[in-house]
């Protein structure tokens, strides 16, 4: 039976209440929410590997831990469109819900962006990602409302709500796909370079370290495709796209791989990208982790659906927020190089922070 967003969303608020383990999506510009409803907990993978022949609902940490593993929602209870007719478990499991935290102060991230720009100075890094958490007093009337507000105001976004005892509650809007494809063919983006949104131009004229940003993501694709073994990619762009009240620089890539090389493979070879991490991939995560104050646990890692005969759709988990038991965790960041002023870096942090700031004070 279909019914109105309102008690769907009564709905999501009752499932979170009793702690039951669920992921809620909307695919970009699809009016019709999936729900995918776990009797007991999602499965727990620990190589990006294990998801080749999978299917199901994709969770994935900035850096895969026994503590943040990679879940899986492979449940069978799938529910399509505005229902009530599911069928609720018994009982749930206990979710997470304590509070962390802090916020990360602009004297800290300034601090950090100097160790940042020390590096990148001295040619050890090409670039990096610097992030931040942005922890509010949890006001919010009903979660079910703000997932489908996100969803209203972020149409082009991918929306989701997850809740499971290793991640938590997460909420997450986001523009940047990952991978997107059906076994043979595939797609990418480098999404890199950021501007607020200037009324209604289309215009837009974007610095040499934005410019320069956007390049190193895209040449990183590149290479990192040809290391699998892919040939004959089609580029296109670099074009800017609106994402809420700012813009990015995006390029596509499609490519196809005859089907001789698994999802797993992929993702494992393309995330983090530069986009969320930097260059050298590996010696830059290493460093984020060590450096960064806060754990970003499932911010910049990677949510969507995993098929081993229909279509895979993956994106990153940017614009997100951690749900706990009386405060929100926001997190933002930006791409960091040599040519980058810590201001302005502050400042597009802030401007990445409103998209889910506007929906939560929707809600007061």
């Amino acid at each position: 039976m279909s019914i109105v967003p309102t008690q769907y969303a009564r709905l999501l608020d009752e499932l979170i209440a009793r702690g039951i383990a669920f992921a809620c999506y909307f695919l970009p510009f699809n009016a019709k929410p999936t729900l995918i409803v776990e009797n007991n907990e999602p499965a727990e993978l620990l190589s990006y590997g294990d998801l080749d022949g999978e299917n199901g609902f994709v969770f994935a940490p900035f850096t895969i831990s026994n503590e943040k593993p990679l879940l899986l929602f492979r449940s069978k209870n799938i529910y399509s469109g505005f229902v009530d007719d599911i069928s609720m478990p018994i009982s749930g499991v206990a979710v997470n819900g304590n509070n962390s935290a802090y916020s990360t102060t602009q004297e800290l991230y300034d601090s950090t962006f100097r160790c940042f720009m020390d590096l990148l100075k001295s040619g050890r890094f090409a670039k990096l990602v610097l992030s931040r958490k942005l922890v509010i007093d949890r006001h919010i009337k009903s979660i079910g409302k703000v997932f489908l507000n996100a969803n209203k105001a972020y149409p082009s976004a991918f929306t989701y709500l997850v809740n499971a005892p290793k991640s938590g509650l997460w909420l997450g809007a986001t523009p940047e796909l990952l991978l997107k494809g059906d076994g043979d063919s595939f797609q990418t983006v480098a999404l890199a370079g950021t501007m607020p949104v200037s009324g209604d131009s289309t215009d837009y004229s974007w610095s040499e370290k934005d410019c320069e940003e956007q390049q190193l993501v895209a040449d990183y694709i590149s290479d990192r495709l040809a290391l699998c073994g892919v040939a004959n990619v089609e580029k296109n762009g670099p074009i800017t796209i609106k994402a809420g009240n700012i813009v990015h620089l995006k390029t596509t890539f499609k490519f196809a791989t005859d089907g001789n090389i698994g999802v797993g493979r992929l993702v494992d070879t393309l995330h983090p990208t530069p986009a969320v991490c930097g260059l050298p991939k590996e010696e830059a995560r290493q460093y984020i982790i060590e450096t960064e104050q806060h754990n970003r646990e499932y911010y910049t890692g990677f949510a969507g659906i995993v098929s081993s005969n229909k279509e895979t759709e993956l994106y990153v988990n940017l614009r997100c927020m951690k749900v706990e038991a009386q405060q929100l965790s926001l997190f933002a960041g930006g791409g960091i190089t040599a040519k980058s002023e810590g201001e302005r870096e502050w400042k597009e942090t802030n401007h990445k922070l409103r998209t889910l700031q506007s929906i939560i004070e929707a809600d007061y």
